[in-house]
């Protein structure tokens, strides 16, 4: 199983990456990893990203684990308008328009340790409509848009009740 973390989506504006610096700041304290994922990773399998994030952290032992999104976040991100995929050659870059509220994915975490997170993520002001789940087989081959409108339908049928 890979180490513990949580990865993040969608988080685009200052506002949402003040509370995440804040959050990740709490659960390093912890002894949790908080990765905060770019859109180009969303299309990719759960089960992928957990690995890739998993063998930079084996390589980088002792070190901090860098994302993509820590390490390119202000150049990627505008605010609200998407992400340019890179063009193949003579062809024009496309903009990714699907966008997506915050979701968080726990990994490798007790039920202990999902409790103290979600307890940190509320401290951070961080409420029931920022959604979240537990990495598991049955979504691990799934990608982060199917999980997130898995999550969409589940949150309205739970707020309908």
């Amino acid at each position: 199983m890979a180490e513990k973390m949580i990865m993040a989506c969608g988080f685009e504006n200052f506002i949402d990456m003040t509370r995440l610096s804040q959050l990740k700041s709490d659960l390093e304290k912890k002894g949790i990893i908080l990765n905060r994922l770019v859109r180009e990773d969303y299309e990719k399998k759960l089960k992928r990203v957990v690995e890739e994030i998993s063998k930079k952290a084996e390589t980088k032992a002792g070190s901090k684990v860098e994302t993509k999104a820590e390490s390119k976040a202000e150049a990627l991100w505008a605010e609200g308008a998407g992400l340019k995929t890179p063009a193949a050659k003579g062809t024009e870059s496309t903009v990714i328009k699907k966008p997506m509220g915050h979701l968080f994915v726990l990994v490798g975490l007790s039920d202990f340790e999902q409790e103290i997170c979600l307890a940190s993520m509320r401290n951070c002001g961080f409420t029931s409509d920022d959604l979240k789940a537990v990495y598991t087989a049955v979504n691990a081959h799934w990608n982060f848009y199917k999980l997130y409108e898995n999550l969409c339908t589940e949150h309205k049928k739970i707020q309908h009740k």
